[in-house]
């Protein structure tokens, strides 16, 4: 039973790939947008800001990473013709999110103890 094939059918593949690339194509517009008002209150900020922008950014940087990650994840979800496919592309993401969440921590951690040190 764990290797049934499941297949969508073409109208609802179809409906939930425009879906998913509608909601692609607002997120990289708000990561755009977002980063215009980064960059303006960049030109805005002074010295004492410097980290606050920096942890900003990189906050922004590792928001946009992980949402591009969470999209491709859906992506191959919706060519799993099989539950231990699901089961694996589920596990490899999350073990890559994890990952990530890890070092992005890090790098924060490390933005901020050094702006204060």
């Amino acid at each position: 039973m764990a290797n049934e094939r499941f297949d969508l059918p073409p109208e609802m593949r179809d409906l939930a790939e425009d879906s998913m690339a509608s909601a692609k194509r607002a997120f990289d517009l708000f990561v755009t947008a977002s980063q215009r008002g980064a960059v303006t209150f960049e030109g805005q900020a002074n010295v004492a800001q410097a980290g606050v922008r920096d942890v900003m950014l990189k906050a922004m940087t590792n928001t946009e990473r992980n949402v591009g990650r969470s999209f491709d994840f859906a992506h191959k979800m919706l060519r799993a013709t099989d539950a231990d496919e699901v089961i694996r592309l589920y596990r490899e993401f999350l073990k890559a999110q994890m990952q990530a969440f890890d070092e992005q921590a890090r790098d924060l951690f490390q933005t901020v103890t050094m702006r204060r040190g």
